[in-house]
């Protein structure tokens, strides 16, 4: 008779490395959790990764925040920012071109006021901000959550998401950016989960202008804290959920154990093992 190694000594081997190896590509491109001195001004600071310029700011109001916050569905660190009405801004390590490249974009806030306004946008280069790229605006407090396309601060385009940001309460929210060629998609989901990754609004823009960085605006009558900006290449680089489609491998080679083990365990009874 033949020698077989058993199914499970085989899977035993590969399942623990499907379990635990990365998506292919994965990667967490830029991460800033503001970990700063509280109190100090946001502009100059050049902490996290995967920037070129130190933060840019023209207003003494964009003050680090501390203590940071927290979200079940995200890993924290440092202190936060907390942002009045004037804009700071910073530049990636490189340009993303959204027409080609897609990415997954996360951060955490938390609207310490009833003031409307407050907004994380995704720039153009230098000279380009007139045709910015995707925005996301919280307008009015417990107000629908825009995802939009400004231009010059004025929303052209926009989805509206039936889900708010309420005051006092940390959101988690998440930007995926899907290229098309000509065109690109951003889809926004607020305070995902493993069990619940529906989305809550989806905008296609137009023009695929290159994306240099990301620029933070609060509220002018209060505050708005931003904390934990990541972009990256997959939703797992960014959250703490596993990226869609993460257990898929793992799903197969469960299944496919299972039958193998079906198939020695007849093997067994019929030519006894």
């Amino acid at each position: 008779m033949r020698s077989r190694t058993p199914v499970g000594v085989v899977l035993g081997s590969i399942l623990p490395v499907a379990l635990l190896a990365p998506d292919a590509g994965a990667g967490l491109l830029s991460s800033e959790p503001f970990d700063y001195t509280r109190g100090e001004s946001l502009h100059g600071k050049a902490g996290g990764s995967g920037w070129s310029i130190p933060w840019s700011s023209a207003s003494a109001n964009q003050s680090i925040f501390g203590p940071g916050l927290t979200h079940p569905q995200a890993s924290s660190s440092g202190n936060a920012v907390s942002m009045g009405a004037a804009a700071a801004l910073r530049y990636f390590g490189s340009d993303i071109n959204p027409g080609t490249t897609g990415f997954w974009a996360s951060f955490l806030v938390n609207r310490l006021s009833s003031g409307s306004g407050g907004a994380i946008q995704f720039v153009g280069p230098t000279g380009s901000e007139t045709t910015l790229g995707v925005a996301i605006s919280f307008g009015a407090a417990n107000s629908p959550v825009l995802l939009a396309e400004t231009t010059l601060g004025n929303i052209g385009a926009f989805s509206a998401s039936p889900a708010a940001v309420s005051v006092g309460n940390t959101a988690l929210v998440v930007v995926r950016v899907v290229p098309l060629g000509t065109t690109y998609r951003a889809d926004l989901y607020i305070n995902p989960t493993a069990q619940d990754l529906s989305v809550k609004a989806s905008l296609t823009l137009a023009n695929t202008t290159a994306l240099r960085g990301v620029a933070l605006t609060g509220v002018a009558s209060g505050q708005t804290v931003f904390d934990e900006v990541r972009v990256g290449d997959t939703l797992a680089d960014v959250t703490n959920i596993p990226s869609p489609g993460a257990t898929g491998a793992t799903g197969v080679l469960l299944a496919f154990a299972a039958a193998s083990a079906r198939r020695r365990s007849s093997r067994c009874t019929s030519e006894g093992c």
